[in-house]
């Protein structure tokens, strides 16, 4: 789980992440104005550490959360084990 968390921190200068948090029993994440501009392979890793956070690093397990953007607007979701996006 730290590696997961330090992957989200490093993100966040680089303007791929805002934030990443549980709203009332519903990962959330959300991404900065870099994530537009990232190759669908960042997108996809920068979702995989997320998925990790959220799960406390147990990769047994599988997730579902919504990306948002700056104007929190869903621009995608993690669905189990993939990232689709839109």
């Amino acid at each position: 789980m730290r590696e997961c968390r330090a992957s989200l921190q490093a993100a966040l200068p680089a303007g791929l992440v805002r934030n990443a948090s549980v709203d009332n029993g519903r990962p959330k994440l959300w991404v900065g104005p870099a994530w537009h501009q990232s190759t669908p392979a960042v997108k996809e890793a920068l979702a995989r550490e997320a998925a990790c956070f959220f799960l406390s690093g147990d990769e047994s397990k599988t997730i579902r959360f919504s990306v948002y953007d700056d104007n929190d607007r869903e621009v995608a979701v993690w669905n189990l084990s993939q990232l689709v996006t839109w």
